[in-house]
């Protein structure tokens, strides 16, 4: 397999790596500062966001990411669970960073907040990571997939303003609409 032929160097497949190395750094960075009241939420942050972010990288690389539209019976692509999963974690990798640049100033005296600072920074760079490819497949779904998800997309009928209404219809194409 040709190296520019690999998944990973393909939009937005190229984040998971980053999101994977991102997260151990800010995991890093957590782990060498002392611990203040409430970095439980970092290092929750931090965990949830390395979890995912190699769980897909593996799928990718396995390539075995069709395994969401086999559990859902098609209903539901790999697109769309990267796009729920990525929002969530940049709206909490947002928040972490946040979070982390205050704790850093709560560090007990005589021990150094850097350790926080620096997770901070990662953060933010997380927070991007996470939001590019959200960006980037809110589009797709929006152009390619945007049928798929729609709540009134219950019908295989071309035009349901044409469909009677729980009454016996005569025309045979159009079958009577149970509701």
């Amino acid at each position: 397999m040709m190296l520019e032929n690999s998944v990973f160097f393909r939009y937005p497949h190229l984040f998971k790596v980053a999101q994977s190395i991102a997260a151990t750094l800010i995991l890093i960075c957590l782990g060498a500062t002392e611990t203040v009241n409430g970095g439980g939420v970092l290092w929750f942050i931090g965990l949830f966001s390395l979890i995912v972010s190699v769980t897909a990288t593996v799928l990718f690389l396995l390539d075995k990411s069709d395994v969401i539209q086999s559990f859902s019976g098609g209903q539901i692509s790999w697109n769309l669970v990267e796009f729920v999963y990525s929002t969530i974690l940049g709206i909490l990798c947002l928040l972490g960073s946040w979070l982390s640049f205050s704790y850093a100033g709560h560090v007990p005296s005589g021990q150094s907040g850097t350790g926080y600072i620096f997770a901070g920074l990662f953060l933010v760079i997380q927070t991007t990571l996470y939001t590019a490819p959200a960006l980037m497949l809110y589009e797709k779904i929006q152009n390619v997939e945007g049928g798929i998800y729609r709540p009134d997309n219950n019908y295989a009928f071309p035009n349901d303003s044409d469909i009677p209404y729980q009454t016996q219809s005569t025309n045979i194409n159009n079958p009577p609409r149970m509701v």
